[in-house]
């Protein structure tokens, strides 16, 4: 015999979307209200809905011809906002950088007002584009914050119709198993169903990719030596930590620098690649908050350096992405990484 479902207790996309998430309280067997389209449902629809009250229509509002206030509004343009502050103060005139290197180089500049606010707005960026900000003073002092404007993230609630979630899904199926373990039994008795199946041993072996969220172009992983977050998290600064641990490399003055390449036309350090972006020959490893990096991948030999065009070696560091609810990483002062959800590139759907 067949297992006939509850109709009227089943959730779907009509009581979800025009019933249960228009009120406030929880709802038995809403899809009562849709099976049946005659005057006794919909009786019983409307006292529901007295009982139950509307969520989104507030009456004094309408009565006083007040708009409603959207937490999550529609958005018209493309920018990147924020605030410039120096303890806790805004910097007025302040020098605002943004620039990217995802798909093409792309720098531009602007200043910020008299309360430290600064936009970059009317542009338009593909998504996972990868920014940098960075600021300075009208001195050019770079010991400043950065915060950046936040859409608030949706927020998770309760679910009002916990009632219909079954906590022990045996209860549910119950019937159903027991046809079928009565099916699979009579199939036996025939001889028409061999009870046990004996499969072949498979075994799976993966080995973990210490840096799966690099930027690394020659593939994430890719280095002769990879540094993880686990070894570095007893250190307090990543040149110290650099120092005599890593072979081929020389720390000085914060910056690394490969001993085989001292001698090819005056020392020059090794290129550091952060979070995909080139930081220049001025930057200092010292800059970097050492709790913020995910991974480090040193590339020395000309295999892996060669296709950044550096035969002085590059370092490859990756900052940490997960959990965070700002949506950018603050790793120095006056300098951060922001990756905004940007538009999808066109895709040409298969047509016959």
């Amino acid at each position: 015999a067949a297992v006939k479902p509850d109709l009227e207790n089943e959730s779907n996309i009509f009581t979800s979307l025009l019933l249960t998430s228009d009120l406030v309280g929880y709802i038995e067997k809403p899809n009562h209200y849709f099976i049946n389209n005659d005057a006794k449902t919909r009786g019983e629809l409307d006292n529901l809905l007295l009982t139950q009250g509307w969520r989104k229509i507030d009456w004094k509002q309408i009565s006083a011809n007040t708009a409603p206030v959207i937490t999550y509004p529609a958005e018209k343009t493309m920018k990147i906002s924020g605030t410039i502050t120096k303890g806790g103060k805004p910097v007025p005139k302040g020098k605002v950088s943004l620039f990217s290197s995802s798909g093409g180089y792309f720098a531009i500049d602007t200043l910020s007002d008299e309360n430290g606010k600064f936009s970059f707005d009317d542009f338009v960026f593909s998504d996972s584009t990868k920014f940098v900000v960075q600021a300075r003073t009208n001195k050019d002092n770079k010991n400043v914050q950065i915060d950046l404007d936040m859409v608030p993230a949706q927020v998770v609630t309760k679910n009002s119709n916990t009632g219909d979630i079954e906590v022990n899904v045996n209860e549910s199926l119950a019937d159903y198993l027991n046809q079928s373990d009565k099916y699979f039994n009579e199939m036996v008795k025939r001889g028409m169903l061999e009870r046990t199946i004996m499969l072949n041993e498979v075994r799976i072996v993966e080995k973990k990719n210490p840096a799966p969220n690099s930027a690394n172009l020659n593939g994430a992983g890719n280095a002769d030596l990879v540094i993880t977050e686990k070894d570095l998290q007893n250190a307090i600064l990543l040149s110290q930590y650099l120092q005599g641990r890593v072979a081929g490399v020389q720390i000085t003055n914060g910056q690394a620098f490969l001993t085989r390449a001292m001698g090819m036309g005056g020392p020059r350090p090794m290129q550091v690649m952060l979070d995909g972006m080139n930081m220049g020959t001025e930057f200092r490893l010292d800059d970097i908050v050492v709790q913020d990096i995910e991974s480090i991948e040193v590339l020395k030999s000309i295999g892996n350096t060669a296709i950044y065009g550096s035969a002085n070696g590059v370092l490859v560091i990756t900052t940490k992405r997960g959990g965070s609810s700002t949506g950018y990483n603050r790793y120095a002062p006056g300098i951060i990484t922001y990756n905004p959800k940007g538009y999808y590139a066109m895709r040409q759907f298969y047509s016959p």
